[in-house]
């Protein structure tokens, strides 16, 4: 995030020559560990360098072609454009296993690529005059959708022309640098017609010339960043509309200038890494700190509490350190940036998601995440908020089971409504059983067959949040539904089912209950014909019923048979 007067230093250094990036370094990348990614073309290379190196740390070898365009998300994986007529595709190199895979069939080169939150990878195929994007969650790889552009080059609202580099930001609105109709266009989520945000043709009051724009960044405070190809520079958005960050935008080769530049990254410090083609260089601005020193921002809320070993636990990242946390539901009233950072005898650990926070599936909606922010234990968040959603920000610690105070400070253009999402609760119920032979079996999701299983009535005195978690050696499997259960059709009435993922194993439902109402807790396995000792534990802010359920049938002849 940059103030609206943001300065870098006029005079960069060269970070790497044409010995290191080759002739025509387009492609490049820094991540959030400050580590850097370029492709070198005539090599067919990856080369990354990690924070404070000279040289190039790793070289990834491949058999891409025309690699201009090349996207790293948060686990390491690198998308590397391959989309020339021979090959067509996008490759993902995975950090994990050290290899190539394609991910996407394209009929030409991606000059942009871009990963979302959701996980969907976007490709702007300059000459077809288009983006087009795909769930990397589908396994179809075939499975290109249109978003933005006709195919066919031209002006209009829902055409592009030569569309170079593109960025989705957290709303899933795309930006497109739509090179040869010299603006930047901007696709609102799900709409295939754009609006110009810079370039002559924008409405902006200050219009700012823009010739074959080729790169572009949002940061969270909404800026725009641009690489202006043919004007050699990388202009910026402020208060004042577009401006050159550098006083030279004429062509050439001294430190305070750029030749044809196409790609550019900022690093954390906010640093930019330049791609700066015809030079044949990378070339690195750094930030001017002071720049924006003197705009700050009150503080508009605090928020204290503390984590007691009262606290609801999780399994952050999914691993094995179990943490306990607090929830708090963030609301602003008016959209734009914020600073939520953290204080306290904890070494905290933060995550904000949109919408809900689910501690079975602790990346699912989530937004940002941050531990200690300069070595003090503490978190820092800056991020963009919009005025209409909802969201959750979790508290916990980076050391398993710490308790301790904590305090969250909120800066930002207007108030802040913070609300404790977190609810007490105490354990009103342990039960133990056995799944033995005689036990009755059914097919679990209809897939698996011959799961025993126990089905047990529940009842609440206060409506409320509950939790029930299993402990067992069985790899217990649990489902609980609302007036009655159907092994013969265990989707009907279904409320709720956990397997034990991101809880080592046990099941774990965390659910709102209501009064007068009956409850099916179906208890059974992952596997068919395991059996063995169970027990429940039902958490919640009242006493809790607990009663065994049994449901026949009869068949032709009358005869009875038990099905719970």
């Amino acid at each position: 995030m940059f103030c609206s007067n943001a300065g870098w230093h006029e005079n960069g250094s060269t970070f790497a020559n044409r010995s290191i990036v080759g002739e025509h370094p387009t492609a490049i990348f820094v991540d959030t560990n400050n580590t850097v990614y370029v492709a070198n073309q005539e090599n067919s290379t990856i080369l990354i360098w990690h924070e404070e190196s000279d040289n190039p740390t790793k070289i990834i070898h491949g058999n891409f072609t025309e690699p201009y365009s090349l996207f790293v998300t948060s686990n390491g994986d690198i998308y590397i454009n391959d989309g020339d007529y021979k090959n067509g595709r996008v490759q993902k190199w995975s950090a994990e296993t050290n290899t190539f895979e394609t991910v996407m069939n394209v009929s030409s080169s991606c000059w942009g690529l871009f990963v979302d939150i959701n996980n969907t990878l976007y490709c702007s195929i300059e000459h077809r005059h288009q983006v087009v994007k795909r769930s990397l969650n589908d396994p179809e790889i075939n499975s290109n959708r249109i978003a933005a552009g006709t195919g066919d080059r031209g002006s209009n609202p829902n055409q592009l022309n030569g569309p170079r580099g593109i960025f989705v930001d957290v709303n899933l609105d795309l930006y497109v640098a739509d090179c040869e109709n010299d603006r930047v266009q901007l696709f609102q989520s799900g709409k295939l017609n754009g609006t110009p945000v810079a370039g002559l043709t924008s409405r902006h009051p200050h219009a700012y010339r823009l010739r074959c724009p080729s790169g572009i960044i949002l940061d969270a405070e909404k800026h725009l960043f641009i690489v202006d190809q043919k004007n050699h520079s990388i202009v910026g958005s402020g208060s004042n509309g577009f401006r050159p960050l550098s006083k030279s935008n004429k062509m050439g080769s001294e430190s305070n200038q750029l030749s044809s530049p196409s790609g550019f990254s900022f690093d954390r410090s906010g640093n930019i890494f330049v791609a700066d083609t015809e030079n044949h260089r990378i070339q690195k601005f750094n930030y001017k700190k002071k720049s924006c020193a003197n705009i700050s921002l009150p503080v508009r809320n605090t928020y204290s509490s503390s984590l007691t070993k009262k606290n609801q636990m999780y399994y952050r990242d999914c691993q094995k350190e179990i943490v306990y946390y607090e929830s708090i539901q963030v609301k602003v009233t008016e959209t734009g940036y914020y600073t939520f950072r953290s204080s306290g005898n904890i070494d905290s650990y933060g995550s904000i998601y949109i919408n809900k926070f689910n501690p079975l599936n602790p990346s699912e909606n989530l937004l940002r995440a941050a531990d200690d922010s300069d070595s003090d234990l503490q978190f820092k968040f800056d991020l963009h908020l919009d005025v209409d959603m909802i969201y959750v920000l979790v508290v916990t610690t980076y050391p398993s089971k710490e308790t301790g105070r904590f305090s969250i400070d909120v800066s930002g253009k207007t108030k802040v409504i913070l609300e404790c999402l977190y609810t007490p609760l105490n354990i009103q119920l342990i039960y133990s059983s056995k799944l033995i032979d005689n036990s009755p079996t059914f097919y679990r999701d209809c897939q698996v067959p011959q799961c025993h299983y126990e089905t047990l009535q529940i009842h609440v005195n206060t409506t409320g949040l509950y939790v029930l978690s299993s402990e067992s050696n069985i790899n217990a499997y649990g489902y609980i539904y609302k007036n009655d259960f159907n092994p013969l059709n265990p989707s009907e009435n279904l409320l709720l089912s956990h397997g034990g993922e991101c809880n080592v194993g046990q099941f774990k439902l965390i659910i709102d209950l209501e009064i007068n109402t009956r409850y099916i807790l179906v208890v059974t396995t992952h596997e068919s014909k395991i059996t063995g000792n169970f027990s429940i534990s039902i958490f919640g802010p009242n006493n809790v019923s607990l009663s065994r359920f049994s449901k026949y049938l009869y068949d032709l002849f009358d005869n009875k048979y038990i099905m719970a």
